[in-house]
């Protein structure tokens, strides 16, 4: 990598430092993230003592999805006699998830990414001395890797994968992708047509294989049916029945949740008792939703605030972080949010297989193509081309209740079926470390 790093360095520099003001606003509506700054340029402080017998794993992770697809991973790694494991992270929300899960692991130690600009990437190279540099998907960061080629340390790229827009990029640019997995040693795929991706585009594969979705392996604690009520009932939902059913609307965008709200409006109308869960991708965009539930004048609650919790409740806005899991086990049928236009890409529908709960989703899933090309083929779900077809949809899937809970199972059976990837991980950094 070192002919190019110079280039990168030049044009990266200057980039930065005219973008990162523009990033404060988003700095100071999430919160949480002031404290983290420093970590970011690359200054650690109340790290794991350096032990001989112990090898430093450092592990970065971007986001949520990717935090919870790592923690069975970081778990396992935790009981480990030889190793110490240094998570690192690029969003607060992730940050705060990890530090929630990991606080009881011993060996374990929870930061943030430095930003990828020469001297926050040295020092922090300097301070964290890991043995072995493991990435997540896509995530590859060309001083990062550098510094590893620099200090010697191996590269893997776990659970990797490339969206279908990102791949089409680097069509145009296919030098640069070969001068990225330059710097990687191993290369695990999330199936073969990622390295059939990869190969494409002339990205040497030596040491490459496809072992499946990490995802799959995420803990999640399935909660009882007790639990369930009560968590329905904190929402507002007081006056149901075992007739009642639950629609969610899971990481919805902006608009998106104009179709929930409909199908809710005619399955109300046709006399069914169906309450409507909506969870935003992004909390600190729900306001517009929140405005467009009002003015469909549904009875309503807010997750955040409490505000307006009506006696008995409609509609309930999921505006807060770190439930996913949770609230999907609340519902009976979902639609999965970024798959309709304006938006591109879709989220994961792995959450709610994993829940067995049936789910719909729009034309724009490109970000998970693999998954749904799986879930497709099986007929594990109900794909759509429109809007207003997917309204006709979620309505026809929902009057259909025998249909939904024989779905919900073979989602269930799905889903274990493609579990046990966390185990190869381990086998193979089990060999990395001699036993």
């Amino acid at each position: 990598m070192r002919g190019w790093i110079w280039l990168y360095r030049l044009l990266y520099g200057p980039v930065f430092f005219i973008l990162f003001p523009l990033h404060l606003p988003k700095i100071w509506r999430r919160g949480g993230y002031w404290d983290s700054l420093k970590q970011r340029f690359g200054f650690y402080d109340a790290l794991p003592v350096c032990d001989l017998k112990r090898r430093r794993l450092w592990i970065q992770v971007v986001s949520v999805g990717e935090a919870q697809a790592a923690m069975a991973l970081i778990s396992n790694l935790s009981s480990r006699s030889d190793c110490t494991v240094l998570v690192t992270t690029t969003t607060t929300t992730a940050y705060r998830l990890l530090q929630a899960r990991l606080t009881d692991h011993a060996h374990v130690w929870v930061g943030y990414f430095p930003f990828d600009f020469v001297w926050f990437s040295m020092r922090a190279w300097r301070r964290l001395g890991p043995d072995l540099a493991i990435l997540f998907e896509s995530e590859l960061w060309p001083e990062h890797l550098y510094q590893a080629q620099r200090h010697g340390v191996p590269v893997w790229l776990i659970n990797a994968r490339h969206s279908d827009a990102s791949i089409a990029w680097y069509r145009h640019f296919p030098w640069l992708l070969r001068w990225l997995y330059r710097g990687v040693g191993r290369i695990f795929t999330v199936s073969d047509l990622q390295l059939q991706a990869l190969r494409s585009l002339g990205v040497s594969l030596d040491g490459a294989r496809a072992v499946g979705q990490l995802k799959f392996d995420m803990p999640m604690e399935m909660l009882s049916d007790d639990v369930i009520a009560k968590l329905r009932q904190s929402m507002g939902f007081r006056q149901v029945s075992s007739a009642t059913r639950y629609l969610l609307g899971v990481s919805v965008w902006p608009g998106e949740e104009i179709i929930l709200l409909e199908a809710c409006q005619l399955l109300r109308a046709q006399g069914r008792d169906v309450r409507l869960i909506l969870i935003p991708r992004h909390a600190e965009r729900a306001d517009s939703m929140w405005k467009n539930i009002k003015n469909n004048h549904f009875s309503a609650s807010r997750r955040s605030t409490g505000a307006d919790m009506a006696e008995d409740v409609v509609v309930h806005l999921a505006d807060t972080t770190g439930e996913m899991h949770a609230l999907c086990q609340c519902g009976h049928l979902g639609l999965i949010g970024k798959s309709f236009a304006p938006y591109e890409g879709g989220q994961t529908p792995l959450e709610l297989a994993l829940c067995g709960v049936p789910m719909v989703y729009g034309p724009a899933m490109s970000n998970f193509r693999e998954i749904c090309i799986m879930l497709e083929s099986a007929a594990l779900v109900s794909p759509v081309l429109t809007a207003q077809e997917a309204i006709q949809t979620l309505v026809a899937k929902m009057q259909d209740e025998d249909a939904l809970v024989r779905q919900g199972r073979q989602l269930q059976l799905w889903s274990e079926q493609h579990q046990g990837v966390v185990q190869t991980y381990l086998g193979e950094l089990s060999v990395f470390l001699g036993g």
